[in-house]
């Protein structure tokens, strides 16, 4: 269906150049699945690994701790921009992974700041049912009409940043951002295939609750359930991340194609120039 074409070519440039993506991003994925191994094992409840009966959480950790963590999250933050900021360039100008090494400049705070508005804004608009799932319904997995609308803000959630996030490729690419209101009209030709990554990012979120839940039945220990939830959450997070990134390139490419040089990416938005 033309729905989702712009959702599969995305799909497919993942896994056509799933080398430059591990090149990009194994690092990063590599200490993210330790700090999620390491936040279900100190916290089994709140990750649903262990019931309101079961594994009592560790204490809370020293406050050395706690300021380690905080600086291993502002470098994870960092790490993780210049991934997906490598990744539009790769895909628009086939620039090699990590060709510029790592940088933490202008370019680099003017995506975070624009990504945390797009995520404000997409945040507020889908509020209405985080407060109907949580409140009204009894939370995630509750039932199945709360699944259902959890779904559909997942799906809600990813079509409104990607039709707001042509801001984010002017930046990777180093040039005049167009501005929110100028991304969302420029992406209104492909409105109704962004909603198509949309669902299919939610039905990738769906597959991965269904596969904690079936580690989780599991009769196995504590330790394994996990690593095991923990790497699925990592190659979920890494899957959605790179694969939305993707489509907002390509969709960005389709809508306004920029001279594309080098080789490489190029070769995966030629269809598309």
């Amino acid at each position: 269906m033309r729905i989702f074409d712009l959702a599969f070519e995305a799909l497919a440039a993942v896994f056509t150049y799933f080398q430059v993506v591990l090149r990009l991003a194994m690092p990063l994925a590599a200490v993210v699945l330790v700090f999620e191994t390491y936040s279900r094992l100190t916290h089994p409840q709140m990750s649903g690994i262990a019931g309101p009966e079961g594994v009592a959480a560790a204490p809370e950790p020293p406050a050395i701790l706690v300021l380690i963590s905080l600086v291993a999250t502002i470098a994870l933050t960092a790490v993780y921009l210049n991934v997906v900021i490598g990744w539009h360039r790769f895909l628009v100008r086939g620039e090699a992974p990590w060709a510029t090494g790592f940088k933490l400049g202008g370019r680099e705070f003017r995506y975070f700041y624009n990504s945390i508005a797009i995520g404000i804004i997409a945040l507020a608009v889908v509020l209405p049912c985080v407060f109907v799932i949580e409140r009204v319904l009894g939370g995630i997995g509750a039932g199945l009409l709360s699944q259902a609308i959890s779904f559909l803000a997942t799906a809600a959630i990813i079509a409104i940043v990607l039709r707001l996030s042509p801001v984010l490729v002017d930046v990777a690419l180093e040039r005049k951002p167009v501005g929110l209101v100028q991304s969302w009209k420029r992406m209104a030709p492909l409105a109704g295939q962004i909603v198509g990554v949309g669902i299919i990012v939610a039905v990738l979120a769906m597959a991965s609750a269904g596969i904690d839940r079936f580690v989780v039945a599991l009769p196995i220990g504590l330790f394994f359930k996990a690593a095991l939830t923990a790497t699925n959450a990592t190659a979920m997070l890494f899957l959605a991340g790179m694969t939305t990134t993707a489509a907002v390139t390509l969709a960005y490419l389709r809508l306004m194609p920029p001279p594309a040089t080098g080789t490489g990416g190029t070769r995966a938005v030629a269809a598309n120039e």
